[in-house]
C-alpha cells in the first residue's frame, strides 16, 4: 500500500492532526532513566533560533548549547510536561552534569525530531562563524543510543 492510499488529503487544516513521540531512555553516566519526547514546532523554533546570531549585516551560525538546549527542550515528566519549563535554567543545570548523559538524551531527541548529527554540522558548515558547541561530530547514533527497551 503507497503512502497515497494510507493517508489521506486534506481538505482543511482541521485535518492535520499527529502524534508527539517519546520514548524512556536508560541514561547511565546519570544513573536514571527519562522521558525523551519529539519537539511541538514551537519547541523546535525555540531550541534552533540561538543557532543564529546577527554579525554586522549577515548572521552567522553557532552551535553554542545547542546539545543543552535540545535536552532542556525534549526530557520530560512521565505526563508529558518539561522537567526543565525554564530552558535557560535548564541549560545552566544540565551544563554542570557529565557530558555523557547529555550525549545520549541529545540523540535520542534527535533521532524522534528526525534529525542527525548530519544535519547540524551541515547548517554550521553553511557559516563561516565559530563552529563551538558541546554536540562533537563524533556523537553516537541514535541507534547506538540507550532506550528504556534494554
Amino acid at each position: 500500500m503507497s503512502d497515497d492510499e494510507l493517508y489521506p488529503i486534506a481538505a482543511s487544516a482541521a485535518d492535520i492532526k499527529g502524534d508527539i513521540n517519546r520514548k524512556l531512555v536508560t541514561v547511565p553516566p546519570w544513573k536514571i532513566r527519562v522521558w525523551v519526547q519529539e519537539l511541538t514546532g514551537d519547541e523546535l523554533e525555540e531550541q534552533k533560533m540561538p543557532m543564529y546570531e546577527r554579525d554586522g549585516a549577515g548572521l552567522k551560525v553557532t552551535l553554542k548549547e545547542q546539545n543543552l538546549r535540545l535536552c532542556a527542550l525534549a526530557m520530560r515528566h512521565e505526563n508529558g510536561s518539561r522537567l526543565y519549563p525554564n530552558t535557560k535554567a535548564g541549560i545552566a543545570i544540565l551544563g554542570k552534569l557529565g557530558s555523557g548523559g547529555s550525549e545520549i538524551v541529545a540523540a535520542v531527541a534527535n533521532e524522534l525530531n528526525k534529525q542527525s548529527a548530519e544535519d547540524v554540522q551541515k547548517i554550521a558548515g553553511n557559516s563561516e562563524a565559530d563552529q563551538t558547541s558541546s554536540w562533537s561530530v563524533g556523537s553516537p547514533s541514535p541507534s547506538d543510543a540507550p532506550d528504556g527497551n534494554s
